[in-house]
């Protein structure tokens, strides 16, 4: 016995120290991969723009790093994608030529939708091609990888919220990107340039995410850890924009009916216990709050306007109250023009199918849209979450009708990434038959 505690006790030999340490070395590598991976993609989600440098934003910085790093890689993935997906390729190209005509048609007149289209071949196509080929190709790298870039954010969003020095001092650093000043208590921009719908939709985008990737995960630890960080990053939803905490509700619900008993016992788990936690102390926690932010106490109705008005929200009026460009020749083929100036909108609507038919005309837009659903849909049917990424396609184009998110990068980059894993996923999962003389296919 005293034996076997001094061989416990006796200092480790280099060859067993090894053993320990090429196991911590491992996981600290791997930690360390996971955090710059993480870091990559929040850069490039929110694209950042600096005071000090504003045209020099982080989304063109890591899509500029990532292009020399794996230049090689890249080219093959856009070689195999240009093979594979040439009509809808073609389609987006056509489109970018007839805006070039356009433009040079209207003398100059305005480059904006030249530029979205440039931007979304950039952003969301090479984007997308650029983070399958850092992440080899791997499904849950992503998702896992989007979703912790999305509660990094949200953390951060929940501190602006109740830190006033923190606003101030993020407008002296960042670059304002809406209409309310970064400074401004009804403003929680996280570390962005702006709140509000886009940084909303980001956000409901980080749920589907944490809860896709909790859905491909095997043990109880992971399901649990991503359906938590799916609650929180939801959360920061309600301090954002209502788009993106409708979609986080429709999402939970989705997973919810679509998801294994593991996975749905993780989400009814969680749901309970923050329900629980609203009940014991929400509202002494509200009181807190609002010492350090007065709009606590307007944030549930704001929040949650939506369930109770329906179309009758402020939001809804406005958008069906404005004015339809009518057809006409000019506008049957396009006039090229999306702002007057920099804040004039020429179409005088939000809404994105509105604003690019005023600018492209009826034929490119509806091949543009069209060719973009085609390509999507095409990569869900050869996954195996046929519904639930179908449910993810349509609501990129549900919420076009309310802006021009599709032009804003982030949720086209999104689908077609999380879709064209899938594929690859479902594809890579397929038993392969090898054929011998002895086989029945070979017989003749």
């Amino acid at each position: 016995m005293t034996g076997t505690l001094l061989q416990a006790a006796r200092p480790l030999g280099s060859g067993e120290q090894g053993k320990i340490a090429r196991p911590l070395f491992g996981q600290l590598t791997a930690a360390l991969q996971g955090a710059a991976l993480t870091a990559l993609m929040f850069l490039f989600v929110y694209n950042i723009s600096f005071k000090t440098a504003p045209s020099l934003t982080t989304g063109r910085l890591v899509i500029l790093a990532l292009a020399l790093a794996l230049a090689m890689g890249i080219l093959v993935a856009l070689r195999h994608f240009s093979a594979t997906n040439w009509v809808a390729l073609s389609a987006f190209l056509v489109t970018l030529l007839y805006v070039a005509i356009l433009y040079a048609w209207s003398r100059g007149a305005d480059s904006t939708q030249l530029s979205r289209l440039l931007h979304f071949l950039l952003f969301s196509v090479l984007g997308a091609l650029a983070f399958s080929s850092l992440l080899k190709g791997d499904l849950f790298a992503f998702v896992s990888t989007f979703s912790l870039a999305t509660l990094v954010q949200a953390l951060f969003i929940f501190y602006s919220f109740i830190s006033s020095g923190y606003r101030v001092w993020l407008s002296t650093v960042l670059v304002q990107g809406g209409n309310v000043a970064l400074a401004s208590e009804s403003n929680s921009p996280g570390f962005s340039n702006s709140s509000g719908a886009l940084l909303s939709l980001i956000q409901g985008l980080g749920v589907f995410s944490a809860l896709y990737a909790a859905r491909l995960s095997r043990s109880y630890t992971r399901i649990y850890v991503f359906s938590a960080v799916a609650a929180v990053t939801a959360a920061s939803t309600l301090l954002t924009g209502r788009t993106g905490g409708l979609m986080s509700a429709v999402f939970f619900a989705v997973f919810m009916l679509l998801s294994r008993r593991r996975h749905l016992f993780a989400m009814v788990t969680l749901i309970v216990a923050v329900g629980l936690v609203t009940v014991g102390f929400g509202r002494g926690a509200a009181a807190r709050l609002s010492r350090l932010n007065p709009r606590v106490e307007s944030l549930g109705g704001w929040a949650f306007e939506v369930f109770e008005k329906g179309s009758r929200t402020e939001t809804w009026r406005d958008l069906s109250s404005q004015p339809v460009p009518a057809l006409s020749l000019e506008t049957f083929f396009g006039t090229g023009l999306v702002s007057l100036d920099k804040r004039t909108n020429a179409s005088g609507n939000d809404s994105g199918y509105i604003q690019t038919y005023y600018a492209l005309g009826v034929p490119a837009t509806v091949m543009f849209y069209g060719a973009l659903f085609a390509l999507l849909m095409k990569h869900v049917v050869r996954s195996d979450d046929r519904i639930l990424l179908s449910v993810l396609v349509v609501s990129m184009f549900a919420v076009e009708v309310k802006e021009p998110f599709i032009f804003k990068y982030v949720y086209p980059f999104f689908v077609l990434s999380v879709v064209m894993l899938a594929a690859l996923k479902n594809e890579r999962e397929k038993p392969r038959v090898t054929l011998t003389a002895e086989s029945p296919e070979l017989a003749p």
